[in-house]
């Protein structure tokens, strides 16, 4: 058996080898696994490569330390859990780059994988929509969620004032679009996903600064009362979540929502667009994703509950979650107060909370970063109908709409074909109704 480097590879046994390398154990391991009658060749290039690609992650290796624990927390950021050793978490890094290198290079050869179907990567497994792949990208995910937790930890207490942001409306009283700027949180994902767009992403100068708008009578009330009864119609038979009930408005849940249903929901999904755009004075927005979700008190019970006890209000940031989500918006079909109680929108800063009454008709959209971490108060009473939303100012990340894979409508205007996730070959968005139950 003959073992090299990259293109020297010259069998299937390559992984073996390299891992034996960087343990200093080549020779004796492979003769106690093979046998005595296995020639290694490791040649002079071959060792100044290895060394080479040591040298250069682990300086890669020390940086994501620095970057992860140099606040000297772990990676809860409660300050109560302390980081890991500074040397065992290089050496992770190292073997894990390694394996990923020695992966690449036997697929590349044709040879099968050596890692092990349930073998799981040290490095957290970030496994959502848009999620980067490259290790890079996965500490600069593991670093967001980080800030994530801490914001929360930092924003989400007790005793704090609740302001009551945005007029209350009923619907056909044409209140006027209502903004209110805010100041944007620091920046995620501007190594490994895309950087600043000019006059769209948030906070990208003073053009653009962070902000939340409402805008109200956005559809009518035939269309809200049809909303509703195909959510009804569609969500029955999917399962719970605690409270809620989900469906993703796609190409593949159009049998579900019928050709009328896929035909308004699609043209809501436009208009919302539309609007943000206007608002923003934006001529490019891409369509990133969306949900039409259910939140039924009490719970529904029955076989088709996953989890009862399931959170459904915690407190999130919508780009520490999905890197590509830009801008974020709610389109509610029925009001707060009539139709159910609790269920506000609550928008968590510094020193207060802002509340956002759910009304029939109103467009609530707000930039994705840590400036609005927000979450939905618990409902006491009723059924919550929306249509939730998500943008992306990046031609390149934009996803297929409802209507893309019929060639009609909206799909060029959501991304169409340009559709391409950051740096993931995960698709991501999961739609509950289709979990299977297990047996």
């Amino acid at each position: 058996m003959k073992c090299g480097w990259l293109g020297m590879c010259a069998g299937p046994w390559c992984a073996v080898c390299l891992l034996a390398l960087v343990f200093g154990l080549l020779g004796g391991l492979l003769a106690a696994l093979y046998g005595p009658d296995n020639e290694v060749f490791i040649t002079s290039e071959a060792e100044e490569v290895l060394e080479d690609f040591l040298r250069s992650h682990r300086q890669k290796a020390v940086s994501a330390y620095e970057l992860l624990y140099s606040d000297g927390e772990g990676l809860e950021g409660d300050g109560g859990e302390a980081p890991p050793g500074r040397q065992a978490f290089e050496e992770q890094y190292l073997l894990e780059a390694l394996k990923r290198e020695t992966e690449r290079v036997m697929q590349e050869k044709g040879h099968a994988s050596h890692r092990q179907g349930d073998e799981k990567p040290p490095l957290p497994d970030i496994q959502k929509k848009d999620a980067p792949a490259s290790m890079d990208g996965q500490v600069e995910a593991l670093l967001v969620q980080k800030r994530q937790r801490q914001a929360i930890r930092e924003r989400v207490r007790a005793g704090k004032p609740l302001e009551v942001g945005f007029d209350t409306a009923v619907q056909g009283s044409h209140t006027a679009v209502q903004s209110l700027t805010v100041p944007c949180g620091e920046p995620l994902y501007q190594q490994h996903a895309y950087s600043t767009v000019p006059f769209c992403s948030p906070g990208a100068g003073p053009s653009q600064p962070c902000s939340r708008w409402v805008v109200d009578d956005l559809t009518t009330q035939a269309e809200d009362a049809e909303m509703m009864r195909l959510m009804d119609s569609s969500l029955e038979g999917l399962f719970h979540q605690g409270s809620e009930t989900l469906l993703v408005p796609d190409a593949d849940s159009r049998a579900r929502l019928g050709p009328d249903g896929s035909q308004l929901t699609a043209e809501l999904l436009s208009r919302a667009r539309a609007s943000v755009s206007r608002a923003l004075n934006v001529s490019s927005l891409f369509y990133s994703g969306s949900l039409l979700k259910r939140m039924d008190y009490p719970p529904i019970q029955g076989e088709m509950q996953l989890d009862a006890e399931h959170d459904s209000v915690n407190p999130h940031v919508d780009k520490a979650n999905i890197a590509s989500y830009d801008w974020s918006a709610l389109l509610y079909f029925n009001s707060v107060g009539q139709d159910f109680d609790g269920g506000e929108l609550l928008f968590h800063d510094l020193d207060s909370d802002q509340l956002v009454d759910p009304v029939a008709g109103r467009l609530v959209f707000f930039s994705s970063g840590l400036e609005n971490l927000h979450r939905v108060r618990p409902m006491t009473r009723g059924q919550r109908y929306v249509l939730a939303m998500w943008f992306t100012c990046s031609e390149v990340h934009a996803h297929p709409s409802l209507l893309s894979s019929t060639g009609q409508g909206h799909a060029q205007t959501y991304g169409g074909s340009n559709s391409k996730p950051l740096d993931s070959h995960s698709d991501g968005n999961e739609e509950l109704g289709e979990r299977k139950p297990e047996l």
